[in-house]
């Protein structure tokens, strides 16, 4: 796996044909190549992990096309929905001059039936719906986190009350249990006045 992310890190684009100069022929991309290698090696759910996790958006991207391409669709929205709130943008389609972060790019894997012109597998009718509705909040969901963002040392120590959204919508109250995680996409651990955390 080493080989083919060190492949990935230096693509330019997420596309899934490329032009090589001097010629009016399309080839398939870096990215799309090193996606299918991924699949051919069968990855296990801890190597997809670390893709997820990696500081490239590339290879982020490469994970969640990995996912798309090569996993059961019910496994879609537990190892794809925390990477929604993903706000490093990058240029992912320089042919359309298209920037978008890598949860837009997420985001399009889970409702759109196409990948550039390239077909993807079919969700089913009901996991459609559901994903569909709860991507509805993340627009609000985006806005909080940037403002969130903004004032994160407010949440370094625990105690904290707090207002969370589940997510099927319904607005819960709680306090923090930690500090904000590290990585890319920041979350905080939040015990309910119900008890649940």
């Amino acid at each position: 796996v080493p080989e083919v992310k060190s492949i990935i890190a230096e693509a330019e684009s997420c596309e899934t044909e490329w032009r090589p100069e001097k010629t009016l022929e399309l080839e398939p991309s870096t990215f799309i190549c090193s996606v299918i290698r991924l699949l051919q090696m069968q990855l296990t759910e801890g190597e997809v992990r670390g893709l997820l996790w990696s500081r490239s958006p590339f290879i982020r991207c490469a994970g969640h096309m990995y996912i798309r391409l090569g996993m059961h669709h019910e496994r879609y929205w537990e190892l794809m929905a925390d990477s929604l709130m993903d706000d490093e943008e990058f240029l992912a389609f320089p042919t359309r001059n298209e920037k978008m972060t890598v949860g837009q790019y997420v985001e399009n894997l889970l409702t759109k039936d196409k990948y550039c012109e390239m077909s993807v597998p079919r969700l089913p009718v009901a996991q459609r719906k559901a994903i569909n509705k709860r991507m509805v909040f993340y627009g609000q969901f985006r806005k909080r986190y940037a403002a969130n963002m903004e004032v994160l040392d407010r949440y370094k120590e625990p105690g904290v009350k707090v207002e969370i959204c589940t997510q099927d919508g319904e607005w819960l109250v709680g306090e923090t249990l930690d500090a904000p995680s590290k990585g890319q996409c920041k979350s905080i651990k939040v015990k309910l006045t119900n008890g649940e955390e």
